[in-house]
């Protein structure tokens, strides 16, 4: 029989060929409904459950069930018992595999949040301890009741070190300033300043052991000759090889890569670039160290 509208078609039957008689009508009706356009959106669902339906009702045949009622066929109905409780089990480990994806997910965004701000305190710290700044309304305090403040004196002994002993950052970043003739210096200037570069001769390389294997393609003179660049970017290094002004070949190096060196790959020779050179990683992670401690 027809449900009302909006609900699934139901069987009256109580035996294998009056069943079969039952879904072999609401599939003709159903498929009259789409054809017409009269079906609603659980048509397509109806016709699957009639599908599988027909399919039980196929097992059932295969198994020679009887159509009076006395008959039970113990082992297709231990079948269908053992697959829903299969079923059931499933469900309720996806269940408990949802609640713990969604307790992870609320841990992680807290710690993400957490993170942020102890980083922003972290640059803020930075920030004024860099030159021991003090901001106007603290000193204008501090004079009026007499307040020796410690970041005053430290400030003075920071101009004198910055003077006397820049760092190499610093003076380059001073070099800059003096050559822009008391313009302002851009961020992307300063930024470039404190990122980690260095060059070596491709041989000097391959003498501490940092490139195992070259290309076979590349001639003998072209190894003589080039320059390997390592400059810092994105928490990784970008590769770039040179053989006088021309460039030969550009890689990068990622922070995984840098990771993976210190672990399961610390032992390996793997190759970068398109297999033009070949890097032994542990010796790789410790030029890279060595490039990012003399910047």
């Amino acid at each position: 029989r027809q449900g009302r509208s909006g609900d699934a078609p139901v069987a009256s039957g109580s035996t294998v060929s009056e069943l079969t008689q039952e879904f072999t009508v609401m599939e003709k009706r159903i498929m009259t409904d789409v054809e017409k356009g009269n079906a609603d959106g659980t048509a397509e669902v109806v016709l699957k459950q009639l599908e599988i339906g027909r399919d039980v009702l196929e097992k059932l045949h295969l198994m020679n069930w009887k159509d009076d009622s006395s008959a039970t066929p113990a082992p297709f109905l231990t079948f269908l018992n053992r697959a829903r409780n299969r079923r059931a089990n499933v469900q309720e480990y996806l269940d408990d595999l949802f609640c713990a994806t969604e307790e992870m997910r609320r841990h992680i965004e807290l710690y993400r949040g957490e993170l942020k701000d102890h980083v922003r305190m972290l640059a803020e710290v930075a920030k004024f301890t860099q030159m021991c700044e003090i901001p106007t309304p603290i000193l204008s305090q501090a004079e009026k009741k007499s307040i020796r403040l410690a970041f005053l004196r430290a400030r003075r002994l920071k101009m004198k070190a910055r003077k006397d002993k820049p760092t190499p950052a610093q003076a380059v970043l001073d070099a800059l300033r003096s050559q822009a003739l008391g313009s302002e210096v851009s961020e992307e200037q300063k930024e470039l300043v404190d990122v980690p570069s260095q060059s070596f001769r491709l041989r000097q390389l391959i003498h501490k052991g940092v490139v195992v294997r070259i290309n076979d393609k590349v001639d003998q003179r072209v190894r003589e000759q080039m320059q390997v660049s390592f400059q810092y970017k994105d928490e990784g290094y970008m590769v770039q090889l040179y053989l006088k002004s021309t460039l030969l070949k550009e890689f990068f190096i990622s922070r995984q890569d840098i990771r993976l060196a210190e672990g399961g790959r610390k032992n390996a020779v793997l190759p970068y670039g398109d297999e033009f050179l070949w890097f032994s990683c542990c010796r790789l992670r410790r030029l890279l160290a060595f490039v990012s401690a003399e910047g």
